[in-house]
């Protein structure tokens, strides 16, 4: 199943149009500055390899925003399986062809003790919609028509999810509650039909 799934999005891949495309996202503060940190995303399409390189993203910040690199390489196939391995099972396979890279120190890619408690749902997040936007130019280009029909719009990038905590009045005891209402939004359409009236962001779904 691994190197049947690794051939499979080696083709689509090879189905692109070689090139090499460019985008950034920012991310508004790390919760104790409002600076805009850049996340930075170089796309290079060679035949059948596919490498996303974040290495001019802004470095590792105090706040709680930074992504892990395993968060990175999550939102980075969140992004690309919807639209290179809609079909497939995911296992190791389909990253197979991929290569991810990322700058020590960095918001993509921190080291300790940089926090990145919320990490996946803020950078993760513009990660996951750099991915889908840069995919979308090149699908969308492909001589493959089932390829075309997997362009979508942009997805949410960010929720608010209210958390409470305090102790109970008949026990005692402590607890928290993390509201997730926040999380309910529209989804990017297709060329084959709009979005969903409510979905969630893309690592929700």
């Amino acid at each position: 199943a691994i190197v049947a799934a690794n051939d499979v999005v080696a083709g689509r891949i090879a189905d692109l149009p070689d090139g090499v495309y460019e985008a950034h996202e920012w991310q508004e503060g790390d919760g104790k500055t409002t600076e805009l940190l850049p996340i930075h995303c170089r796309m290079t399409i060679r035949g059948s390899a596919l490498e996303f390189d974040f290495s001019e993203s802004s470095p590792q910040t105090a706040g709680f925003t930074n992504c892990s690199y395993g968060a990175l390489v999550g939102s980075v196939a969140t992004g690309m399986n919807p639209m290179l391995a809609w079909d497939l099972p995911f296992n190791q396979g389909v990253l197979g062809p991929v290569t991810i890279v990322a700058a020590d120190e960095s918001i993509v890619n921190p080291s300790i003790p940089a926090p990145v408690s919320n990490g996946h749902l803020t950078v993760g997040a513009r990660v996951t919609r750099l991915v889908t936007l840069l995919l979308n130019r090149v699908v969308e280009r492909s001589a493959d028509p089932a390829l075309r029909r997997r362009a979508q719009g942009i997805w949410a990038d960010s929720w608010t999810g209210g958390i409470s905590a305090g102790t109970r009045s008949d026990s005692g005891e402590y607890f928290v509650l993390f509201n997730m209402d926040g999380g309910l939004m529209g989804a990017g359409a297709q060329p084959t039909g709009d979005g969903l009236d409510g979905s969630g962001m893309t690592t929700q779904v």
